[in-house]
């Protein structure tokens, strides 16, 4: 693979031998091939080319001095304004009594006498006649002087069309075989009728084709942070990424997301932002990378990636893992964008798996879309994501103490650090564990830590309860069963006995519901509460909102008929589920009549669910 460094020396070992030759430098659009120029031309110009004016015609050295011209094709028209554009930068390095310069003058004084005596008062015609013949003039003159010059030729493709390839290699045989120069031509790799042409007849003209394919350096140099470049490392390295202009995009962008003081993100959140913005950038800029399959807008891209858009749903997994007919909630356009989806994410998955436009995510796209930057967006995600990096720091910490613990490599600041852990894990740990540290802490002496971490942990027992607007079991908390050393088993069944009620909420029996049809669990302990429904509480529960999706009213009528703390009054739920049914259809619009008659036409009722 062609670095940036192999060009580079390759170009010199070239160069410095002063034999006329042309060479073209190629690549794909934007992955530094000028950039690796300028900096080549910049690095040795003080060994072939003389930054201080004098008489090349003259000079002989082992490293001889070298005129210099970099003419940029684009917009040129014709071989005269190539030439003519060589000839202006050629001019420029000649000092003011070399033999260019004195041929230059000369003709000019002549040219000036013959079209009115150095007079500028002719006519507009005669002038613009002039000042053709005096371009022609000028060009012809530097030409026949031009020799030991190191021409660079770029933009080719960039050239208008009026100026074919063929003259454009014509001429620069001419400059390597008649006047002896050396001639670099940056062409961009990419298929076109001026590729084709230099492909048929490159062996006839140049002398070696460079081709730069990697440039993970100069890009390295651009974003001149360690901390964060392996990231831009791994999207270039697994998605192929190698323009130039693209990264200065990004990094440019990153800065304005990042650098605020007020917002004061974390080295994590910076590397999260970065992750989103190199996917977000790319199917902004460059879509085509993302999509093998055909072309994806951007707005479309941000919608097929909204976290909230149905593909992402639970709802529509399920139904595209068992084969259901989508019709009724999902249109053709939504399994479109499925697929597409699907295509998008792998390709990503080396760099990103699974990627989700969220609240991160928007910041980049506001920015991009309607250049605003949502300040206030951007400091409650940098507020998330402190709390996301400290729960990591926890888990990091806890599997650390835990690690330790058993091969008894206790430090002494173990104590500490277990209850700073512990008070951290309320929300996740189960109490038989919670006991566990409490033993610990006190078995290291430290009971004054194992107090008060138990006092901690009965205040958020307590508070979870309170909270509940569910019917609380033990099982919720005790899930695998009560060890022998737990503390807190007493303590929560006595706190949960404490918060029941005889006044159970709607809530509280739609809960008890929904849990049965989600998940097929149910606590003995709601058994008088559900057999106390009557008719009314019942047909709220049958019409709740379930997933904003009435494809899965029907399993959830027969999870409510078929619970298991109804068995006792399944016939009668059945027939109050019925009368609801019919009501309905007397009172609802046209489309729920046909549905309902016959599906209480199919199951006899309900009978045959």
């Amino acid at each position: 693979m062609a670095n940036v460094a192999n060009i580079k020396e390759k170009l010199l070992e070239t160069i410095r031998n002063n034999i006329p030759l042309a060479l073209v430098l190629s690549g794909e659009w934007g992955v530094g091939k000028t950039r690796l120029w300028e900096e080549f031309y910049e690095d040795n110009k003080n060994n072939f080319i003389n930054q201080k004016k004098k008489n090349f015609e003259n000079i002989e050295e082992d490293f001889i001095a070298k005129r210099y011209a970099y003419i940029s094709l684009f917009g040129l028209d014709s071989l005269d304004s190539l030439k003519l554009a060589i000839a202006m930068e050629v001019q420029t390095s000649a000092i003011d009594n070399s033999a260019l310069n004195v041929d230059v003058s000369k003709y000019a004084k002549k040219f000036l006498g013959f079209i009115g005596g150095g007079s500028t008062s002719g006519s507009n015609g005669d002038m613009r006649f002039g000042m053709n013949i005096s371009n022609k003039l000028v060009t012809n003159i530097i030409m026949s002087h031009l020799k030991n010059t190191l021409v660079c030729l770029d933009d080719i493709e960039r050239k208008s069309d009026s100026l074919p390839m063929s003259e454009v290699m014509g001429l620069v045989n001419y400059l390597k075989n008649e006047r002896k120069c050396q001639v670099v031509v940056i062409l961009h790799d990419e298929e076109s009728e001026d590729r084709n042409y230099f492909d048929k007849h490159k062996e006839k003209v140049f002398d070696e084709v460079l081709i730069l394919n990697e440039s993970l350096n100069i890009i390295q140099k651009l974003i001149d942070d360690e901390q964060l470049f392996p990231i831009y490392k791994k999207f270039y390295q697994e998605l192929q990424v190698k323009n130039i202009r693209f990264y200065k995009r990004v990094q440019k962008m990153f800065l304005i997301i990042t650098t605020r003081p007020e917002h004061n993100l974390s080295f994590a959140t910076k590397e999260k932002v970065l992750e989103s913005l190199l996917i977000i950038m790319l199917a902004h800029d460059m879509p085509y990378f993302l999509d093998k399959n055909g072309y994806t807008s951007f707005d479309i891209f941000v919608k097929i990636f909204d976290e909230n858009n149905i593909i992402h749903s639970d709802e529509f997994a399920v139904a595209e893992m068992s084969h259901e007919d989508l019709s009724d909630s999902i249109d053709q356009l939504s399994l479109n964008q499925a697929r597409k989806s699907q295509s998008i994410k792998e390709t990503l998955k080396p760099f990103y798996n699974n990627f989700i436009i969220s609240e991160r995510e928007r910041i980049i796209t506001s920015l991009l879309r309607d250049l605003e930057f949502n300040s206030e967006l951007t400091a409650k995600v940098a507020k998330k994501d402190d709390i996301e990096n400290n729960n990591s720091k926890i888990n990091t910490l806890h599997k650390q103490l835990m690690d330790d613990y058993p091969d008894f490599r206790i430090n002494p600041k173990f104590p500490e650090e277990l209850y700073y852990m512990a008070c951290s894990r309320f929300e996740v740990e189960d109490l038989n564990n919670l006991s566990f540290y409490c033993d610990v802490l006190k078995a290291s002496n430290k009971s004054d830590l194992s107090d008060r971490l138990e006092s901690h942990i009965k205040l958020f027992i307590q508070g979870k309860i309170s909270a509940s607007k569910s019917q609380l079991s033990i099982d919720d908390w005790y899930s695998f069963g009560k060890e022998p050393y737990d503390r807190f088993y007493d303590f929560t069944a006595e706190a949960i006995n404490n918060h029941r009620t005889n006044n159970v909420s709607f809530d509280t029996i739609a809960e008890i519901f929904l849990r049965h049809y989600e998940r097929g669990g149910w606590n003995d302990d709601d058994k008088t509460t559900l057999l106390s429904i009557d008719k009314s509480i019942l047909e709220k529960v049958i019409w709740l909102n379930i997933d904003n999706n009435h494809r899965y009213r029907k399993p959830f009528i027969k999870s409510i008929i078929s619970h298991p703390l109804l068995a006792e009054r399944k016939d009668e739920i059945r027939q109050l589920v019925v009368e609801i049914l019919q009501e309905s259809i007397e009172e609802s619009s046209s489309h729920l009549v046909a549905p309902i008659k016959i599906w209480l036409n199919d199951t006899d009722n309900l009978r045959n669910l």
